[in-house]
């Protein structure tokens, strides 16, 4: 054999190896694919048995905790009732008392000189001012 037939006899030889490599590495990533697949399925389901045996944990501690306070609630529920009713009975009966109060304190208007207004305050004496100017110039009229 001459060197050149060894030569590509021996490349050919680093091309089958090389693609018996590749298969093998394609072949493993398939199956790592694989078993990833499989462990997500797997975390999936227990997940999901994890999740339902803790809502069941608190389903059955929110029965414990409703039948301690369950009559708790329902004398809650009854006073509210009986204090909306008593309030809606004070309403309908002072309705007329109050309406009447607050019309005669708008009706009922009594005039009065605010503290402020008085002999000292600059307003009076400007008016007193202007006043007693207006009647000398009518008398003198």
């Amino acid at each position: 054999m001459s060197a050149v037939a060894v030569q590509s006899d021996g490349v050919a030889k680093l091309q089958q190896a090389r693609t018996a490599a590749l298969a093998k590495i394609e072949e493993a990533r398939n199956r790592r694919a694989k078993r990833l697949k499989e462990a997500k399925g797997e975390a999936n389901l227990e997940i999901e048995a994890f999740k339902s045996q803790q809502e069941a944990h608190y389903n059955s501690l929110e029965l414990q905790v409703n039948s301690q306070y369950g009559p708790h609630e329902e004398i809650c529920n009854k006073m509210t009732i009986e204090q909306l009713d008593l309030l809606q009975r004070s309403f309908q009966s002072n309705k007329n008392k109050a309406l009447q109060l607050l019309l005669s304190k708008v009706l009922d208007v009594k005039p009065v000189v605010h503290v402020n207004f008085g002999f000292k305050s600059p307003v009076f004496r400007f008016m007193y001012l202007v006043f007693v100017t207006w009647v000398r110039i009518s008398k003198t009229i």
